[in-house]
Order: C-alpha cells, then structure tokens, then sequence
C-alpha cells in the first residue's frame, strides 16, 4: 500500500484537527493512564500526573497549588515533636504521640536530634520506618505543606520554611512550622450564680464539661479552695459543686455562690 510523507515543517501551511475524528497512537492511550475526551465544545485531558521535569503539563491541582502559595501532600496520622528512633520506633505497634501504628501510617517528624532526618515517614509492619516518595532524598521541600488528623497536634497543618536551595532532603535540615490549628476556642463564662438549695451542700452550674483549672469559685464573695481536703469540689463532666464538711455550715439560702470559668 502506497503512503505519502508529509514534511510539517514546510508543506503544512495551517491545520484543523476536529478532535471527534482524529485517530492517533498518542490520543488513543491504550494503557489508561490518561484519556483525551471532546465536548460539544471543548476537549478536557483527565488521569495527568503533577509535573516533575521541565516541560511536563501542569495539572489543576499542581498550579492550584502554586497559586495558594503552597505545595499540599498527603495528611499524615500523627506528628512528633521529640525524637524518635528511626530503626526501632517506627515500626507497626509502635507508639507515638498516643496513636499505635499500624504498617502504612504516615508519620511527620519534625524534632529529630539529628535535625536532617525530619520529614514524613511511612511506617512499616517490621523495621526502620523509611521516607515517604514526596520526602524522598534529594527532593527539594520548599512550601511542602500538611495537615496532621491525631495526636497532639491533630487538624494542624505544618509548612516546610526552608528557602529555595536550603529545602533538600537529608542534606539540609528541615524546619516544619505549624501555621493554622482547627481548635475549638473556650466559652468563658462569668458570675454565674447557681440555685442554693437551704442547707445543701450541691450547687449546679448551668454547663456541662467545665475546662479544668479554669473555675473559680466564690461564698459570698470569698474565693473557695478547691480539694476533699479544702472548702469543694466539682465534677467536670456535669459542673456539679459539693462544698464539704470543712465549712462550718452548708451554704443557705441568704448565702450567695458565684463561679467564674470555661466549657
């Protein structure tokens, strides 16, 4: 069967291509790895990898990214901003800031003794945990950012502040710095007087949950001290007050209760 070359460089003037028709090798992507679809007027390319050389396409996601200011990765379960040992405390059963591992967690750590060892870490069922691939050796960080789900510094997210050239794994020191924390902020509630039942030693506040260490707690209008062994004590849980038997009497109803703290 007869063919005809054609040079694009010099016989080909201007160009159509009318993607519904058009059958090629490198559209029609066998593998599945990406796929070219027309529209009634537009084409999208979908299943794109985010760039890593030069002239790779940028996805969405990767210059959405960039826009932002910030380079997301995967979320890890839990952080440590202690040591932790790379050989033998990685490893699943393991754990660290209250959550056992299990093989497959992704860990951040960012306090490391030997400070070029911070990163994010893949824990695995027996052994040293290694570096996750987008913390790989030799990658560049600057930007990286995540979010932490347990442990102490659950629903944070941490940014790498390394600059451009400083930011390469396992040759310089990586510094993670948390800049935004979902943390439900105290309600502070003052002067509340609960009912003083005529020589019972219970009062109930109106909330439930009560902060610890952030009541105090007045008869008429002398601060109490808090302990079995001092003038009350209190049920965080249920806000429920007992003075105790160190009072000379139980508070009455001329007596006046006024309790300052947080839920």
């Amino acid at each position: 069967m007869a063919s005809t070359k054609i040079r694009g460089d010099s016989q080909i003037m201007g160009l159509t291509v009318d993607l519904g028709r058009l059958t090629a090798p490198f559209i029609n992507n066998s593998i599945g790895d990406w796929n070219i679809t027309n529209g009634a007027n537009d084409a999208t390319i979908t299943g794109l990898q985010n760039p890593a050389n030069a002239q790779d396409a940028a996805t969405k996601d990767y210059v959405d990214g960039l826009v932002n200011g910030l380079a997301w990765k995967n979320p890890v379960r839990v952080a440590s901003s202690t040591n932790v040992v790379l050989a033998s405390e990685m490893e699943a059963a393991d754990v660290v800031d209250g959550a056992t591992l299990v093989a497959g967690d992704l860990v951040l750590l960012y306090g490391q003794t030997t400070a070029m060892e911070n990163g994010v870490y893949v824990v695995q069922a027996t052994g040293a945990g290694v570096r996750d691939s987008d913390w790989a050796t030799g990658v560049a960080t600057a930007n990286y950012s995540l979010f932490v789900e347990e442990g102490t510094d659950a629903d944070s997210a941490f940014t790498v502040t390394n600059n451009s050239g400083a930011d390469v794994v396992d040759t310089t020191a990586l510094v993670f710095v948390k800049f935004a924390s979902v943390v439900v902020q105290a309600t502070d509630v003052y002067d509340e007087s609960p009912a003083v039942t005529n020589g019972s030693a219970v009062v109930t506040l109106a909330n439930t949950n009560v902060k610890a260490n952030s009541f105090r707690v007045y008869l008429n209008g002398v601060r109490q001290l808090e302990g079995a062994g001092n003038d009350f004590t209190i049920v965080l849980s249920t806000g429920v007050i007992t003075f105790t038997s160190t009072l000379k009497n139980n508070p009455g109803q001329l007596d006046v209760v006024i309790v300052d703290y947080q839920i």
